[in-house]
């Protein structure tokens, strides 16, 4: 069932566009999984962003290695054209010292807004922290990490 939806259908680039822009705006479009996964045979993550022409939020673990993740993918979505308009990194389950200077540290280095997302357990937290994650997107807050 590789590139096909659960339905068992194949994905199309063009439809998914048409049904993610007939959606009332505005748009949030999760990446399922990372810049380069394979939505379909035919186009990648990277490709639909490319398309749809949106800023570009990127998740990542706030683990050892985030440094080289985010500044590998923040190229690579430049590259595409696209602007990166923030990072959200996630709260490890455990905080160390190989993690604590990673959100100073990219955003000094990328120049965008770095959102810390804690670990949720519920909906209720979830929807609080992509709560705090649009304002910080519209500018309605400084809060930060």
């Amino acid at each position: 069932m590789l590139f096909r939806s659960l339905e068992g259908k194949h994905i199309l680039l063009s439809e998914l566009l048409a049904w993610i822009r007939q959606k009332p705006q505005p748009h949030l479009v999760e990446g399922v999984g990372g810049w380069e996964v394979p939505i379909s045979s035919e186009f990648r993550v990277s490709d639909l962003a490319k398309e749809l022409g949106y800023p570009v939020v990127l998740v990542a673990s706030d683990v050892l290695g985030v440094l080289n993740h985010c500044l590998l993918t923040a190229e690579a979505i430049r590259k595409k054209g696209l602007r990166l308009a923030a990072i959200v990194l996630v709260e490890p389950a455990q905080k160390g010292l190989a993690t604590s200077y990673n959100a100073e540290d990219l955003r000094m280095l990328l120049g965008v807004e770095v959102v810390a997302f804690p670990r949720v357990h519920s909906l209720e937290e979830q929807a609080a922290a992509g709560a705090k994650i649009w304002e910080v997107l519209n500018g309605q807050t400084a809060q930060s990490t």
